[in-house]
């Protein structure tokens, strides 16, 4: 390319990786927004400390000892619930049993009460059969009596046997007249002793029933109490599981938290370790491929000939190109003045370049390994031939490569006229 258009594109370049360094150290801001979306509103903020990693472990610890505690504390309410069902189970039954008793009971008053007035109006019946037969025994008698003290016992003979029957009559009338009331006294004293009888059992099976309806009373009491104690104990739970979901929602939204500090944490390191490598003077980073250097590293923008902001390696074209350090890919598709262009990020503001690649083999935003293929090689600009041109950048600023990469098999020397 010539000396103008070279400096140009340089600038432009420099420029617009500098552009790119910057926004790479955005992202570290807004990773979470591109990481979680639904929770990113309170999580943009964040950004990755030891001090941060380390607070935000402590607070999920204590979340976890939080939510332990309130399973534990779920678990004895459901103990607590699991016994009160069973007490008010017993209860059911013992009320059922009680309301029972109270029905028999009930049952025994009322048809005590239908017996008490059967043998009532049976005795009241007597009474009045009883007061009949007094009556009709005292016409008797004193029909007898007069029958006697008419006709005096001798002469009943003078005067036949009309009379006779007749007394005799009388007399046997009366005879049955008082076997007759005697039997319905006897009844009537019968029935008053049962009237008596049927009024104490009675008694007694009120005194029963009272106390059948006294221990019902109770036990609903105690059936009202148990229900509600269940229900505090429900309530109890509830409250419980509602601390918990919070509790667990926090947990979940600070162990997100945590990875994705986590995450800055491993791309920070893995940044600065692909710094580091980069900036080892050592010479024992390969290069983009085995082939020799046809033109070197040159800052010197007087000679427009000799530019170069990186280094051109001469090879078949279709050579498989390698990245020289882990990273990320920036930009992979064609650059004005560059033709097919890879960009790798390598962290630390660290870049390596690789241009006119006859084919790509990367996508921008990928992670590559060391020694990953990016491309393949295709044509120089100029008449240069098949090769790659390679630059090394720090915050967008060209530094000569040949500084860091191993100087195998006369590569160097093979680009020492452009140095």
């Amino acid at each position: 390319m010539s000396g103008w258009w070279r400096r140009v594109v340089s600038t432009v370049l420099m420029a617009w990786l500098v552009g790119i360094v910057l926004a790479g150290c955005l992202a570290n801001s807004t990773l979470v927004a591109q990481e979680e979306k639904t929770q990113a509103g309170d999580l943009k903020k964040i950004e990755y400390s030891e001090e941060t990693l380390e607070e935000t472990q402590s607070v999920l610890n204590q979340i976890e000892t939080n939510i332990d505690a309130l399973q534990q504390e779920n678990k004895q309410l459901d103990q607590k619930a699991r016994q009160k069902r069973s007490d008010i189970k017993q209860v059911e039954r013992s009320l059922k049993q009680q309301s029972r008793l109270c029905r028999i009971y009930d049952y025994k008053l009322h048809n005590t009460e239908l017996e008490v007035g059967q043998v009532r109006e049976d005795l009241a019946r007597l009474n009045q059969g009883i007061a009949k037969q007094q009556t009709q025994l005292q016409l008797e008698l004193h029909q007898l009596e007069l029958l006697g003290l008419q006709r005096a016992p001798h002469r009943l003979l003078v005067r036949g046997a009309n009379a006779v029957d007749d007394y005799f009559v009388a007399k046997t009338t009366a005879r049955h007249g008082l076997e007759k009331l005697r039997q319905q006294l006897a009844d009537q004293a019968m029935l008053q002793d049962l009237l008596e009888e049927i009024g104490t059992s009675n008694q007694q099976t009120e005194i029963v029933s009272q106390q059948s309806q006294e221990e019902r009373q109770s036990t609903e009491k105690r059936m009202k109490s148990e229900l509600q104690g269940l229900e505090s104990l429900m309530r109890t739970k509830s409250e419980t599981r509602e601390k918990m979901a919070v509790l667990q929602e926090r947990q979940r939204r600070v162990a997100q938290i945590i990875r994705l500090l986590m995450k800055q944490k491993t791309a920070r390191e893995h940044a600065e370790a692909s710094s580091h490598l980069l900036f080892r003077e050592d010479g024992t980073l390969p290069w983009p491929c085995t082939m020799p250097l046809v033109r070197g590293f040159s800052k010197d923008t007087t000679d427009e000939a000799s530019y170069n902001p990186g280094v051109d390696l001469a090879l078949p074209q279709g050579t498989e190109i390698r990245v020289v350090a882990p990273g990320e890919v920036l930009y992979a598709k064609v650059f004005r003045g560059y033709d097919n262009l890879v960009i790798v990020d390598h962290g630390g503001g660290m870049c390596s370049l690789y241009a006119f690649l006859d084919k790509i083999l990367v996508t921008q935003g990928e992670r590559v390994e060391k020694d990953a293929v990016v491309g393949l090689s295709g044509l120089l600009e100029g008449n240069w031939g098949p090769g790659v041109h390679f630059e090394i950048r720090k915050d967008g600023e060209a530094i000569d490569p040949r500084v860091w990469f191993e100087a195998a098999s006369g590569q160097a020397g093979a680009g020492a006229s452009g140095k």
